[in-house]
């Protein structure tokens, strides 16, 4: 049986890489004692399938893995986290349909926070005031194209129809829709504090084909405005991953009614 799991990653521990979190979640489903598929030949592995990699440095309470089991595990919420520490922890569990795709081939969205760090605000080019008249004017321009760089390839891409809401009142993004209650454990956590207020929330374009990130836009944000952006100046929260379901809404991943 096939179940999807939503966790969050936060503290000390976003400082860790994808490969280690995956590594660090076999260790744990094994001492859980989980009853999980492994494949088959000569090196069998544990049948777990990641979402979109978190970059280091970066916050989430909308992280995602799908797990094949040999039996029904009704516990494994509780069971994963005793035997977690700090900075993950497991939120939900949902079975999927037999036939469901993996978390990494649907998904199509995801909503972010970022949001400038108060130790660097003196050193920002804008105030706050200053920031929300620019970020208005870039976010009203009729194009938004920029040179998107990968390690094959060099293309211009249009950035605005990849951005499908914005808000520069981030703060009412955190805490309003606490369904898991580790917002506030999340940001209470960071070293540093907001009250500079400097920052957004985004709805951005995800998956395979065309994968926005954040960063990548604050990146063009201050470009056009011809200041320098510092990455560590920032931390960037993801709050969710979406994908589409057969009405071609944007929807949940939790939502197993879009994975059939």
């Amino acid at each position: 049986m096939k179940v999807r799991i939503k966790f969050a990653k936060y503290g000390a521990l976003k400082f860790i890489g994808h490969l280690d979190v995956m590594r660090y979640m076999q260790k744990v489903i094994r001492k859980s004692e989980i009853d999980v598929a492994y494949s088959q030949g000569f090196n069998p592995h544990q049948l777990l399938y990641f979402a979109s990699p978190l970059g280091v440095g970066l916050t989430s309470e909308g992280e995602y893995f799908d797990i094949v089991l040999n039996s029904p595990e009704p516990d494994i919420v509780n069971k994963l986290n005793a035997n977690s520490v700090e900075g993950i922890k497991i939120l939900d569990a949902v079975v999927l349909d037999d036939k469901a795709k993996n978390s990494m081939s649907i998904i199509a969205a995801a909503k972010y926070i970022i949001a400038l760090k108060d130790e660097y605000a003196d050193t920002f080019a804008y105030s706050y005031d200053e920031f929300v008249t620019k970020f208005n004017e870039y976010m009203a321009l009729p194009q938004m194209l920029v040179n998107k760089k990968t390690k094959k390839s060099e293309r211009e891409v249009d950035l605005k129809p990849l951005i499908f809401e914005w808000d520069l009142d981030y703060g009412k993004y955190i805490g309003n829709d606490d369904k898991y209650g580790i917002q506030a454990e999340i940001w209470d956590n960071n070293t540093s504090n907001f009250d500079n207020k400097i920052g957004a929330y985004m709805y951005l374009h995800a998956g395979s084909e065309e994968n926005l990130k954040a960063e990548f836009v604050m990146e063009s944000f201050c470009n056009w405005c011809g200041i320098e952006f510092v990455p560590h100046a920032f931390q960037v929260h993801r709050i969710d991953m979406l994908a589409k379901n057969e009405a071609d809404e944007l929807v949940a991943l939790m939502d197993i009614d879009n994975m059939k």
